[in-house]
């Protein structure tokens, strides 16, 4: 399977946190992950979590008085980080990290869709087998959901952006779930 097979795909998480070495022993008790340390040129090496399918997440620091929580941001793959910022800009999307490089891994940027909600699109280095993260065995991945106010306001753009189709929404909890 290559890169143009796993457009639109989730590849990573990181999370964002304001406690790595307290996030690092929530994780390892609750899932059992394992940590890992990735060489990264010209930087630090990195700790990665790996469950069944290998490393999928790392931990991001982030200081105490940063204005949000700490929280997870996905990665999702694109054939291109640039095009991908560009044409989420034109579908009412905004770039609120522009692109850089992870040195021997990749090319990525940080870009929020219409209802504010951020994500990141990410480029390989190389083109590899299998960039597809999401799993079903115990501790992975295993699905991901976006809660906003109007999910209408989302649909065209990530149908535009990475291909993703929806299903008639179903109601749920007083509301409606695609």
């Amino acid at each position: 399977m290559g890169l143009q097979d796993q457009i639109g795909s989730f590849c990573w998480w990181s999370l964002m946190t304001k406690d790595v070495p307290k996030a690092n022993e929530f994780y390892h008790q609750l899932f059992d992950w394992q940590l890992s340390e990735m060489e990264i040129p010209g930087h630090d090496n990195a700790t990665i979590y790996a469950a069944g399918k290998g490393g999928f997440a790392n931990p991001v620091p982030i200081e105490n008085d940063f204005p949000f929580p700490s929280h997870w941001i996905s990665y999702i793959i694109v054939a291109n980080v640039d095009q991908a910022c560009q044409q989420a800009e034109e579908l009412g999307g905004k770039v609120s990290v522009p692109t850089f490089e992870i040195p021997s891994v990749g090319h990525t940027a940080v870009i929020n869709d219409p209802v504010g909600s951020a994500f990141h699109v990410f480029t390989p280095e190389q083109d590899s087998d299998d960039l597809n993260m999401i799993g079903n065995g115990p501790g992975e991945v295993c699905w991901m959901e976006l809660l906003v106010d109007d999910p209408t306001a989302a649909l065209p753009f990530y149908s535009e952006l990475f291909g993703w189709q929806f299903s008639a929404p179903m109601p749920m909890n007083g509301g409606e779930y695609y």
